[in-house]
């Protein structure tokens, strides 16, 4: 039969497996959000010649921001309520 953990490993264990970093949606977004810059740029500089481009890149750019922070946040609120479920009742957890 496995041992216990004592608190701190078993939040480090939980921390560890749910807890999702913040690294990757803050990169993606820096990444994703150039397209819709360009966008504003050529159309502050009257440059027609790529717009529709632009505005097809933005808009799905747009969507994997969305996407990757919401996915992120639900994650976060997963974290959260695993963590408050061991802190409540430690004993219900099998390692």
């Amino acid at each position: 039969m496995n041992q216990p953990l004592d608190k701190d490993e078993a939040l480090k264990t939980i921390q560890r497996v749910y807890k999702p970093g913040i690294f990757n949606p803050i990169f993606l977004s820096l990444v994703c959000v150039a397209p819709y810059l360009w966008l504003f740029i050529d159309i502050a500089d009257k440059r027609h010649d790529r717009l529709n481009m632009l505005a097809l890149l933005s808009g799905i750019s747009i969507s994997v921001i969305t996407w990757t922070w919401t996915h992120f946040v639900l994650k976060m609120k997963e974290f959260k309520k695993e963590t408050k479920d061991y802190l409540r009742d430690p004993e219900k957890y099998e390692w």
